[in-house]
């Protein structure tokens, strides 16, 4: 756990407000989540963020090609 926080925060995203997320998150987590799946929440935990992550980047992907599309599409003159 502490790779993928130490990789989260080494990215550049360390701002005020996502620390307080960040811990938030973790103290979750620990705690909670912990609690309610056992042992085996450690191993959960970097594929939730893996598929977060994946699913993250192909929302913003489909998002900018349909801008991309929708900005070529007004500047045609018929």
């Amino acid at each position: 756990m502490l790779l993928i926080y130490g990789v989260v925060r080494g990215l550049g995203q360390s701002t005020p407000h996502g620390i307080i997320l960040e811990v938030a998150g973790a103290l979750l987590g620990r705690y909670y989540f912990h609690k309610r799946f056992g042992a085996m929440w450690r191993q959960y935990a970097p594929v939730l963020l893996a598929g977060f992550s994946c699913g993250m980047g192909l929302t913003g992907m489909f998002a900018m090609g349909f801008a991309l599309i929708l900005k070529s599409l007004s500047y045609l003159a018929y």
